[in-house]
């Protein structure tokens, strides 16, 4: 550890918080608002409103405002948070410890602060006990309290907090400019889609692309073959493709030609596809649908097409399962969907305008991600007690 400045100490967290204890019980006739904490530093949310017709809890603990509160459950997923007015009143389950800190010693922001990063949460999930690896792992109250705490005075805690909360508005704001610009352009994308002529032509995809998969033996792998598939992503949000070597992975595998769009099967109300651009070495696995464009449609068109908002939902419609997670598209289905196809040099206009837009959205995407990496090294620096906010800074907060 580096040498800390003279005002700085380190304590357990039990020396400067108090467990919040109080129940109340549940009555028939009462609803109760019920919380969760969001992971990754998220925060505490409404998570459901239950009764004792719909809950067999018949104790519940109420919260503050200004609360220190985290999820047993998932504190290794960084389920840490502080209780926001908005949620007075509210309640939760005995898996959600409660905490008030000593204000003459530590701000609940601060801590939030220090319990709201990676190295903590890697350290929990060492530490956290549980009957199975993923789900159950609880993080007591006890180890909670026993961790230690750099702590500087309360007025350098609160400059830490302040200028950090600085930097997460400067995030949100980059983050509002990605977003605003990967709304600019699905409506874009909308509008050169349904703007249709004479000269497009109403048909199926099955009708101007090929299905195919060419199935290779594992044993032939090239070195530097890669595998294309997807992590599991928070419903409604796309993420794009992992490739990592292929022989990793699996002995199910298929070689994708080059100019091909692939298409996940498996949870289609998740876009998930890719387009394999000339000189790719890829292979992937049975989840997907391979598709080979006919001389009448432009490869690229072809992915631009699968991203729209009106393409995913038809994929989305025609989906088979028992639960969202387990839902699927048959090849079949796709080759059925209809689509409304413009002469090739409109697809090249078109996918002139869109790609031109996603470079935009991609450098807004690259701020986010420079921004919270910044954002990640200046609190590691400020909270390693070996550096320190001038007092000036105060002047500056004052007259802002």
């Amino acid at each position: 550890m580096q040498d800390l400045k003279s005002d700085w100490r380190q304590v357990p967290i039990r020396s400067v918080v108090r467990q919040v204890r109080e129940s109340v019980r549940t009555q028939p006739n009462n609803s109760y608002r019920l919380l969760g904490v969001r992971w990754y530093g998220q925060g505490p949310f409404i998570r459901e409103e239950v009764t004792t017709a719909s809950s067999k809890a018949t104790r519940l603990y109420p919260v503050r405002p200004g609360q220190f509160i985290y999820n047993r459950l998932f504190a290794w997923k960084g389920s840490f948070g502080v209780v926001a007015g908005d949620l007075d009143g509210c309640f939760v389950s005995g898996e959600f410890p409660l905490f008030e800190s000593d204000p003459s010693q530590l701000l609940v922001d601060y801590l939030f602060l220090y319990m709201n990063r990676p190295s903590v949460w890697e350290s929990i999930e060492i530490e956290s006990t549980g009957s199975t690896s993923v789900s159950r792992n609880r993080w007591k109250e006890e180890r909670f309290l026993e961790k230690l705490i750099l702590l500087p005075s309360t007025a350098e805690q609160r400059r830490i907090v302040d200028l950090m909360s600085s930097v997460d508005s400067y995030v949100a704001a980059l983050q509002q400019q990605a977003d605003a610009a990967r709304s600019a352009r699905s409506a874009v994308l909308s509008e050169l889609l349904s703007a249709g002529g004479d000269d497009w032509t109403e048909t199926t995809l099955g009708d101007i692309v090929e299905f195919g998969r060419e199935r290779l033996d594992p044993r032939l792998l090239n070195p530097d073959e890669l595998l294309c598939h997807w992590s599991i992503p928070a419903l409604d949000e796309f993420n794009g493709p992992i490739t990592e070597p292929a022989k990793q992975i699996g002995s199910h595998k298929f070689r994708v030609k080059q100019n091909a769009v692939i298409y996940s099967l498996l949870n289609p109300r998740i876009p998930r596809f890719a387009l394999v651009a000339g000189g790719a070495n890829v292979v992937c696995s049975t989840e997907f649908a391979v598709m080979y464009p006919s001389s009448k449609v432009d490869p690229r068109f072809l992915f631009v097409l699968g991203s729209s908002s009106l393409f995913q939902a038809n994929v989305a419609s025609s989906a088979n399962g028992t639960t969202k997670s387990r839902e699927r598209v048959r090849p079949s289905d796709l080759e059925g969907m209809q689509v409304r196809l413009p002469p090739i040099d409109v697809q090249q206009s078109i996918v002139d305008v869109v790609f031109s837009m996603d470079e935009v959205t991609q450098s807004a995407d690259k701020a986010v991600v420079d921004a919270k990496n910044l954002r990640s090294g200046l609190l590691s620096d400020l909270l390693s007690g070996a550096h320190e906010i001038p007092e000036s800074y105060d002047r500056l907060l004052g007259a802002a």
